[in-house]
């Protein structure tokens, strides 16, 4: 008993003197750590998604008096360990004495959120951190030096972000860094020395900031460095190859500098053990690829090699032995010599895509024989000699702007891969092979701007997926096939400048027996086209050759038309009905013909550029035309016809020039002006209506300018600075009423005013879609699309416009682009089309003076933030590069309130939601399954990138802002991130909107203050995926047994019932409904539902684009 006592009371000392004070410190640092969190969320200003609010809870702990249920909180031995709150839309600053007094924290992750304010320099006493990722907020200021004393960190990542300043050089303690992320803020300075001691170092991102001084050496120290990237920076200096020879490496990414000199493997040769992405391309590197020494450096795990936009001359190295390259470029150098036969011929080669246009390459060019070689682009060179026998299995050849020439007789054998083929601006002659019917494929052919002759093969107007074909500029003759009328694909066809004779025949329909024996018995899948079948054609350009007889009055039931060029002919005839029942007519020339009668009075209203000048018409000119379209539009020639209400003297003949007496002189002045005051008088009585029309309208009219330009009529070819060139400029006068400018009060939406008298017209919007051709147009200008129900008074006349300069954008135009360069002035001044309207505002499509081609959305007032919010995050698009992911070119902040702009590129092919809408095939041929399962992937990839690599959700994901880009029809999205913009009404009027039209997520539905999230991007990818599956629309109400339903519940309940293949669309090809459907799609229904599902159940996008891969690659 007596020793039971004495341990009793040596325990009750050791309680007394250890543990209990042990107890009391780890009582006191849980108590210090909940009062941390508590003034932490303090500071949260928002919290959209309510994780926080709703479970961090004063008075919930766990046993240990740990905070227990704390979303995003984690505890060990009673202490906080981890933060992890992570793309939740939070919003509010970090205070100081908040996270920096987490002592024992060793995780803080909160990525893809709102913060903003400077990042406090406690933060750097977290001495047991080992993981801090703050990317994709709005922190300022500067980085904290004190961070360089966290020498258990192992992951920093602030990327994405406003800090700016220098980098401190802070990181000879910070022994343990194996990851630094500082990407994508603008920072600058030069890169710290301490930097490049870090020994444990394995990824290096600099990328995307304004850092400057030259390249250090020291970086080649980093021994387990495996990525570096520091693009998109102004860093200059040489590279030093020791860099490239550390043996750890595998991805070098240095483009968009100012590095100048050789290429570091000139100099040594480098070891390349590892290396697989090398990308050095728009610097100023010089001198050759490889010397012949170390030719053999591209024979090791090199995959892809991008040294495009430099000064690098010299002969190509031979690349023989080349085992992993897959990626190629070279273009945009002073490259000369021949193209290595290894690179197109080896059989063990991998290469799937090589581009050394724009060099200086000369000499022939050998068969193609590389079995995995896609895409080759050697356009732009001096290449000569006839073209090869055999193009391997390429999908897409460009062989444009060369020396070749010959006949294409080795088309006969060319493979029936071929999806793209431009051949233009070269010297081919000869006839086009007729037997050809393997090339079945082809979406995109160029011939044009060659020496070609003989006959338009027939079997052309057969390929069934052939959208685009260019035979400008030839010597071909004959008549023009009636099979290109009867095409289901074809939407482009281009034949001016040749010698074509006979008349233009448009049979209602035609036979078997109507083909040329010939050219059919290849085509073992052609099948006869009905009498009814329906032309998607677009633009018809038969101009400058030899046609005659009448226009034939079947070119009515061509309604897709929106071009029609058929100058410079010897057509006869009259015209009366043909072309007042094309409804989506643009542009009509006639000119230079033997037309002759009236004019007819009901060309459509959506007619903008007119020419039937020095023809034989005759009677009046229709009031509507005349107030329209200038004179210049009907003369001279045409002496028979008159304006309504008198005669007019005609504009002088510009073929002739004639000297003019005083008389006679005196006799013009006093005719035209007698013209000018009966022409006066009508359009005041036009306007005096116009005023009374437009009073009752509570909407803001935009003013329109005369553009006046003049073409050579008898010039040659135009070169234009935008490849593939399409032949001369119209010789038509521009419409006046059809140009509008970028000035201040001239471009303003219809809905200006307040935002509530603005009408939602998102789901009729019409981005991308106003130039469905893979070809560059003629140079006419353009009006704002007239919607259904519209008249034309909607359009200013054009005769009481006078040419004036507009007033000029006079606000900040800032560019993030640098392959990009023009003035807020070249804008102003900008022929401008409507092209659609969103819960944002207006979208216009606008052409520089260069030609290039830009999409302008013009912000809606009262939607963005203060000038200052809205620089520093639009500065971020700059960092947004991706081939899936349309890019920013500049954005314009105006001083008075609507003028908010933002530029992007514009692009032809349309968008998802207008080839999906396409149910007839109005315009465009229906969607395969493959076209559509490529198209998803695009999408997800483009996605998984915003997410990834800059934690930036979509915010505004729906069909219409997935666009189409050229013949392959690659998904880009657009209107990404506009929320970042915007105020928070404007934001949730984007949500609402996306909820009207079928994309918003559940849960945005019932948040309090809904912001975009990552969760509902993949919710509304889901939708698009719906979409592409079944083929109807995201807004549709569908019936059902139980009612009406939204797309995601019908699909639901069909699958539920068992019938999951009636959700798919019955014009997928080959479908049959008692046999199996196409392959993939009942697994990509799955990928959509588990899309849909619940947040906290449903993928991240980079899963789902990864299964998607998956299923596109069986």
């Amino acid at each position: 008993m007596l020793n039971l006592g004495a341990s009793l009371r040596k325990l009750h000392m050791f309680w007394l003197l250890f543990l209990a004070p042990m107890l009391l410190f780890l009582a006191n640092g849980l108590d210090n750590d909940t009062a941390a969190l508590q003034d932490f969320r303090k500071g949260v200003t928002e919290d959209p998604l309510g994780y926080i609010s709703s479970t961090w809870h004063e008075n919930s702990s766990d046993s240990s008096g740990c905070p227990s249920g704390w979303y995003g909180v984690s505890c060990s031995n009673g202490r906080v360990r981890g933060l992890h709150l992570g793309a939740l839309n939070l919003s509010g600053e970090i205070g100081v004495g908040t996270l920096g007094a987490l002592s024992e924290l060793s995780s803080l992750i909160l990525f893809s959120n709102f913060f903003s304010g400077s990042l406090p320099e406690d933060l750097g006493s977290l001495s047991t951190l080992q993981e801090m990722d703050l990317s994709d907020n709005h922190f300022n200021g500067s980085i904290p030096s004190s961070l360089g004393n966290l020498q258990n960190l192992v992951n920093l990542t602030l990327a994405g972000n406003e800090l700016d300043g220098k980098i401190p050089d802070m990181f000879q303690n910070m022994t343990s860094l194996v990851l630094l992320d500082l990407s994508k803020n603008p920072l600058s300075g030069v890169i710290p020395e301490t930097l490049t001691l870090l020994p444990q170092l394995s990824t290096l991102n600099l990328s995307w900031n304004q850092l400057t001084g030259i390249l250090p050496k020291s970086l080649g120290s980093l021994q387990q460095l495996r990525i570096l990237d520091l693009s998109h920076n102004n860093i200059s200096g040489s590279i030093d190859p020791a860099l490239l020879n550390l043996d750890k490496l595998i991805y070098v990414d240095f483009s968009s500098n100012d590095l100048s000199g050789p290429l570091p493997w000139q100099q040594t040769v480098p070891s390349f053990i590892d290396i697989v992405h090398v990308n050095l391309s728009h610097n100023r590197l010089s001198g050759p690829l490889a010397p012949a020494i170390s030719a053999s450096i591209f024979a090791n795990q090199l995959q892809i090699l991008d040294v495009n936009s430099n000064q690098l001359s010299g002969e190509l190295p031979s690349f023989e032995f080349v085992f992993a390259l897959r990626v190629l470029k070279l273009q945009n150098n002073l490259f000369s010599g021949a193209v290595p036969p290894a690179l197109l011929a080896a059989d063990s080669s991998v290469l799937e895509d090589i581009d050394i246009s724009m060099n200086n390459l000369s000499g022939k060019l050998g068969n193609i024989t590389a079995k995995n070689l896609l895409s080759l682009n050697l356009s732009d060179n001096l290449l000569s000699g006839v073209l090869p026998m055999k193009l391997g299995s390429c999908a897409t050849v460009d062989l444009s702007t060369n020396l070749f020439s010959g006949d294409l007789s080795g088309m006969k054998s060319w493979p029936d891969s071929l999806e793209i083929l431009d051949l233009s601006h070269n010297f081919l002659t000869e006839n086009i092979p007729d037997q050809t019917a393997q090339l079945l494929r082809l979406i995109f052919l160029n011939l044009s701007h060659n020496g070609l002759s003989g006959s338009i093969p027939y079997s052309f107007g057969l390929y069934q997926k052939l959208t685009a074909l260019d035979l400008t500029a030839n010597q071909l003759t004959g008549v023009v096939p009636t099979s290109l009328f009867h095409s289901l694909a074809l939407t482009d066809l281009r034949l001016a400048h040749n010698l074509l004779n006979g008349t233009i025949v448009l049979d209602s329909g035609y036979s078997a027996d109507s083909v040329p024996t010939q050219q059919i018995a290849p085509l073992a899948n052609f099948t006869p086209l009905a009498s009814s079948m329906y032309s998607p054609l677009v633009v018809l350009d038969l101009s400058w050759n030899d046609l005659n007889g009448s226009i034939p009055l079947e070119i009515a039931s061509l309604t897709t038309l929106e071009v029609v060029d058929l100058r410079r002919n010897e057509l006869t005839g009259t015209i009366s009905a043909q072309f007042s029942q094309l409804p989506n007519l643009r542009s009509l020339d006639l000119s230079y013909n033997q037309l002759m009668g009236e004019l007819p009075s009901g060309l459509p209203l959506t007619l903008e550029a007119l020419n039937v000048s020095y023809n034989h018409f005759s009677g009046h000119i229709p009031p509507n035309l005349q107030l329209r379209f200038p004179l210049s539009s009907f003369f001279p020639g045409n002496s028979g016809l008159s304006l309504t209400g008198g005669p007019v003297s005609p504009p002088p003949n510009t073929e002739g020039k004639r000297k003019i007496n005083a008389s006679a002189l005196k006799g013009g002045l006093i005719g035209g002006g007698t013209a000018l005051a009966v022409l006066i008088c009508i359009v005041g009585l036009f306007m005096y209506k116009k005023t009374i029309s437009w009073s009752h309208r509570k909407v803001r009219t935009p003013e329109f300018l005369v553009i006046n330009k003049e073409f050579d009529q008898e010039a040659g070819i135009t070169n234009s600075p935008h490849k593939p060139d399409y032949g001369q400029p119209s010789d038509m006068v521009a419409v006046p009423a059809a140009t509008m400018r970028f000035s201040r009060e001239q471009l303003l939406s219809p809905e200006n005013g307040t935002s509530s008298d603005t009408k939602d017209t998102d789901s009729t919007e019409k981005i991308a879609q106003a130039d469905p051709s893979p070809s560059r147009k003629p140079f006419t200008s353009f009006i704002p699309t007239l919607k259904q129900g519209e008249s034309s008074s909607s359009v200013e006349p054009s005769t009481v416009l006078k040419v004036r300069s507009p007033e000029k954008l006079a606000g900040d135009l800032f560019l993030v682009d640098n392959n990009i360069s023009f003035t807020a002035e070249e804008l102003s001044r900008a022929p401008a089309e409507v092209l659609g309207r969103s819960s944002h505002g207006t979208s216009y499509k606008a052409t520089l003076d260069n030609g290039h081609v830009l999409a302008v959305k013009w912000l809606r007032e009262g939607l963005v933030k203060s000038k200052k919010d809205f620089t520093k995050q639009a500065r971020k698009y700059a960092n947004i590069r991706h081939p899936n992911v349309m890019p920013l070119r500049g954005y314009y902040w105006g001083p008075r309130e609507h003028e908010k702009l933002v530029v992007s590129d514009f692009v032809s092919s349309g968008s998802l939601a207008g080839r999906l809408s396409e149910r007839a095939g109005r315009r465009f041929s229906p969607l395969n399954w493959l076209q559509r399962l490529r198209i998803a992937v695009d999408i997800a990839r483009g996605i998984s990138y915003l997410h990834s690599e800059h934690r930036l959700p979509h915010g505004n994901l729906k069909a219409t802002n997935v666009l189409l880009n050229g013949p392959d029809l690659d998904g880009r999205i657009s209107d990404y991130g506009l929320h970042l913009l915007m105020t928070g009404s404007g934001t949730a009027n984007q949500i609402t909107n996306a909820g009207a039209l079928g994309y918003r997520a559940p849960e945005l539905g019932i948040a309090r203050m809904p912001k975009p999230s990552l969760k509902a991007d993949v919710y509304a990818f889901g939708v698009i995926l719906l979409e592409l599956l079944t083929g109807k629309g995201a807004g549709d109400i569908i019936p059902a047994s139980s009612g009406t339903v939204d797309l995601p519940d019908w699909v639901r309940l069909q699958v539920s019932d068992g019938r999951s293949s009636d959700c798919f669309d019955r014009t997928f090809e080959n479908f049959d409904e008692n046999e199996d459907y196409p392959k993939g799609l009942q697994e990509v229904l799955e990928i959509a539902l588990k899309c849909l599902s619940s947040p906290t159940t449903r993928p991240n996008i980079k899963r789902v684009y990864e299964e998607l891969v998956a299923i596109k690659s069986e």
